[in-house]
């Protein structure tokens, strides 16, 4: 849909720009999609 779309330009964007983290706050409940549907990963707090 839209959204996948927007998102892939998004993705793409920052890849051109070298982006190589990139933190965003995420309520608890919402983690899981972060994470299994978009493919982030928690960072550590050494990161």
């Amino acid at each position: 849909g839209y959204f996948q779309s927007l998102f892939t330009c998004i993705e793409r964007f920052l890849g051109f720009l070298e982006v190589k983290n990139l933190v965003l706050p995420a309520a608890d409940e919402a983690e899981s999609i972060w994470t299994k549907r978009f493919g982030f990963s928690k960072m550590t707090p050494e990161q």
